[in-house]
């Protein structure tokens, strides 16, 4: 009886969310990619052209961007409630920057409480979007470094 109980009231979730009055005429592939980010990793040009995403709530903003070969950049930011410059790494900063450049462990290069660091430059931050810069070092589990320059998001939510 639960188990019906819980796929009727999926089944009408579904049927709300379906019946929306808006129609979208934008492609769902590209749908993913709310925005722009680029950088410079270890001297060499990164995109993100596969996605790119922002999430702004509770002042906390997370932008992730990926290319189509896994490379990934992440920024976290918490607290944050105004454009301004914020800073990753420091064992008071609860900010963090990451760059993953492959599939392995050793391939995460953080820059968060306890290694790496970095500045980002929020110059737009509103309910609707995010723009800014950011450039950091990040730090593996095994001691590498990897630079992070010259980086760039524009992004919407």
């Amino acid at each position: 009886m639960r188990m019906t109980l819980t796929a009727l009231a999926l089944g009408a979730a579904l049927f709300v969310a379906a019946c929306s009055s808006e129609e979208s005429t934008t492609n769902p592939t590209t749908n993913a990619t709310k925005g722009t980010m680029s950088a410079k990793i270890d001297g060499a040009d990164w995109t993100g052209t596969l996605v790119v995403q922002g999430l702004y709530t509770n002042d906390l903003l997370s932008i992730a961007g990926q290319d189509n070969n896994a490379r990934q950049i992440q920024l976290r930011l918490i607290g944050i409630k105004t454009p301004g410059t914020y800073q990753f790494g420091g064992m008071t900063n609860p900010n963090t920057a990451t760059v993953t450049v492959g599939i392995n462990a050793t391939d995460n290069y953080t820059a968060s409480l306890v290694a790496g660091s970095g500045t980002v430059n929020v110059t737009v931050l509103t309910a609707q979007k995010a723009e800014g810069t950011f450039s950091f070092t990040g730090r593996n589990t095994a001691g590498a470094t990897k630079q992070v320059s010259e980086g760039r998001f524009n992004v919407t939510f």
